[in-house]
């Protein structure tokens, strides 16, 4: 496993001294909400790329174009909220374009 996977899951699990606010590479650090119970992918300039509400709900993810490391790094974090799912980026693209917020869920795909 990944060492960005198991430091999400860790945080989310309470487990060990790992703080919100890491790097996940990309330049996205994973940061709480504003409700203290959900988290957010955001960029240093703040813009925030993903967002889910906790342990359980849906994971969004910006509209916007993503760059490959971005992608890269977002599978990471995903593979830790949801360890046997994979983002489906295919299908995310369809999505997207048929989107009329800022923000589209992002569809999963089983992964072994």
């Amino acid at each position: 496993m990944h060492i960005i996977s198991d430091k999400v899951r860790q945080l989310m699990n309470y487990e060990g001294d790992i703080e919100p606010g890491f790097s996940v590479g990309a330049g996205l650090r994973l940061v709480l909400d504003s409700s203290g119970t959900g988290y957010m992918l955001t960029r240093w300039d703040g813009t925030i790329v993903l967002a889910w509400p906790g342990r359980t709900g849906v994971i969004s993810v910006t509209t916007a174009d993503l760059k490959q490391p971005e992608k890269v790094a977002i599978t990471r974090v995903v593979r830790g909220i949801r360890q046997h799912r994979t983002p489906n980026w295919p299908l995310w693209h369809a999505m997207r374009k048929r989107s009329r917020g800022a923000f589209t869920l992002l569809p999963t795909a089983d992964f072994v």
